[in-house]
């Protein structure tokens, strides 16, 4: 198996290609199936088509008004692939897959360029198996692009910091660094250049690295060049909007996020990405410690080691300390320890008393999350009306035993004796197969393609919609005629809508909802009813259910709040 991985390293193409390979099979599989998810999702799928209708490329629109929420490069990719396959989930999220991919081959020249041609591929196969990647490579956001500008930024530093030779003024390095930071910045704004700027900063006085030929990366002309490029698209937006894109952009989306704890959440700085940075890097955190060390000496007599161990903890400090957290933010710096993995040629596995028992304690703690996950769908913890959830549950603890507990064990096998590879195929086929069948089962309880089934839509052509309660993005993704909907209000504002004379009008309404938690699980366990979280059935009732409306009911999963609800779809009889 070695053997092979040497051959194929040694040729670009052949290392393009096999990275592709494992990016699709491991990508593709449930990305058709799945429903645009979260809020994120449908309000980048749907702004790119809004701005395809309008022939725009400067503002991307959202419902007919502006979203600011990022830079328009995720946008334009996007673009090109509705153009080729249609307004489709897998259109919307294949410039993620896509960026995934490059990033790997990025960290495959990376590799090569530092150590050698077999830890850059082995280094670009193991960011492309890592959960938190795999996640968001199949998701339509922004942050696989922003990564992929984020990798090439500091490939660039690399090259032109640790040439032997002196670089060439504005050369290929040169160049490619103005094109990592372009591409971070439009993908993703400010932070794709806090990352990289952070991670030099430590390389240059924690870890004590003196002497460095900083006048190789031309700061001042790099930097300038990239802000020009950017302020091609940026100073047009912010003249169109008056100002208002970067006062909602930056303003909104970045400082008040740095401020705002999300949901409510208590924000304890370092201690969230500790425990969330256990389950984004599997399988590979078993063998972090043959990885990573902060000992000071070690650092800093190792350039390559320190400069790549600033990039992987320059995330966690700079989102460590925003309000906001959540598990994705530290992704930038993930490609700099899939390369400290493998910087030797070959994964450094469990050979010594700390990291046997490291590896076997994230093991066993991996695999006591998944035996209390699939104990909760097995033994089907959640009682009506969510025992839906139940399979999706099963299936989840599925996939981390397969991920978190066999991929691990089967890869410190392969790694001590090769020959025994066909072992990896056994979590890998898991992993997929299980995948592909959680996708197409959240499909199944997606209230809006529940609906679709129904055939409640067959004629929304001229209909003006109104969702209350349920008032979430993917209705205007999934259903759009041209006419924007009204997101939010009250049933009564809502019941006032519908009886408006002269137009075609229609309307989705919130009757009852109840949080997936530990709330219901313990509601079940007592015999109890689970607690609503939200109840307007009488409300409703009272208001819709008199004859003047047809009325469709259904029960689904609320993925944007994690809540199970059930929805009274509401058109007015024909006269």
């Amino acid at each position: 198996m070695k053997k092979f991985f040497e051959i194929v390293a040694a040729k670009n193409i052949w290392s393009f290609l096999l990275l592709a390979l494992v990016g699709s099979v491991f990508n593709f599989p449930g990305t058709t199936a799945l429903p645009l998810m979260d809020r994120d999702e449908p309000k980048f799928a749907q702004a790119t088509w809004e701005m395809m209708e309008t022939r725009q490329f400067t503002i991307p629109y959202f419902n007919q008004q502006y979203r600011f929420d990022k830079p328009p490069l995720t946008y334009w990719w996007m673009r090109l692939h509705y153009h080729l396959l249609g307004k489709t989930e897998l259109a919307a999220r294949l410039h993620s897959i896509i960026a995934g991919i490059l990033t790997g081959y990025v960290i495959y020249l990376f590799g090569s360029f530092l150590y050698s041609r077999l830890a850059g591929l082995l280094s670009g196969l193991a960011w492309l198996t890592c959960l938190q990647v795999l996640v968001h490579s199949r998701l339509c956001v922004a942050d696989m692009p922003m990564l992929l500008g984020v990798t090439i930024t500091m490939y660039a530093v690399a090259r032109l910091l640790f040439s032997e030779a002196e670089p060439r003024r504005f050369g290929s390095g040169f160049w490619l660094l103005v094109g990592g930071l372009v591409l971070g910045f439009l993908a993703k704004g400010p932070v794709a250049w806090i990352i990289p700027g952070l991670a030099l900063l430590l390389w240059r006085w924690p870890m004590g690295q003196s002497g460095v030929p900083w006048r190789r990366l031309q700061p001042f002309s790099s930097l300038l060049i990239a802000i020009a490029v950017v302020g091609a698209w940026g100073i047009p937006a912010l003249i169109e909007t008056k100002g208002a894109y970067w006062d909602s952009g930056v303003g909104e989306h970045v400082v008040k996020r740095g401020l705002s704890p999300f949901n409510g959440r208590i924000n304890v700085p370092f201690v969230f990405y500790l425990g969330s940075g256990i389950l984004s890097l599997l399988p590979w955190t078993a063998f972090l410690p043959g990885a990573i060390t902060l000992v000071p000496s070690k650092l800093k007599s190792d350039r390559k080691r320190s400069f790549l161990t600033a990039w992987f903890l320059a995330p966690f400090l700079v989102f460590s300390l925003y309000a906001t957290q959540l598990p994705h933010y530290i992704l930038p710096g993930f490609p700099g320890v899939m390369l400290l993995l493998f910087s030797r040629g070959g994964l450094t596995g469990a050979d010594t008393t700390f990291r046997k028992r490291w590896f076997w304690s994230m093991v066993g703690l991996m695999g006591l999350v998944s035996l209390l996950v699939l104990s909760a769908g097995l033994f089907r913890w959640f009682p009506a009306p969510l025992e839906s959830i139940n399979r999706l549950v099963l299936l989840a603890g599925m996939i981390i035993t397969a991920i978190g507990v066999l991929l691990p064990i089967f890869i410190e096998v392969v790694r001590r004796k090769v020959s025994r590879w066909p072992l990896l195929l056994i979590p890998v086929v898991l992993a997929t197969g299980i995948t592909h069948v959680l996708s197409t089962s959240i499909r199944e309880v997606h209230p809006i393609t529940m609906l679709q089934k129904e055939g409640v839509f067959a004629d929304n052509d001229e209909v003006t919609y109104f969702a209350q309660g349920f008032a979430e993005p993917s209705w205007v993704f999934y259903e759009w005629n041209g006419k924007p909907w009204i997101l939010g209000g009250t049933v009564e504002q809502g019941a006032a809508f519908l009886e408006e004379p002269g137009t075609n009008r229609a309307g989705t309404f919130l009757t009852e909802e109840w949080r997936i938690g530990e709330v219901a699980i313990l509601a079940g366990f007592k015999g109890k009813e689970v607690p609503h979280l939200t109840d307007q059935r009488e409300r409703v009732s009272e208001l819709f259910n008199n004859g003047k409306y047809q009325i469709t009911k259904i029960s689904g999963l609320n993925i944007a709040r994690t809540t199970w609800v059930s929805i009274w779809f509401v058109k007015p009889v024909a006269p």
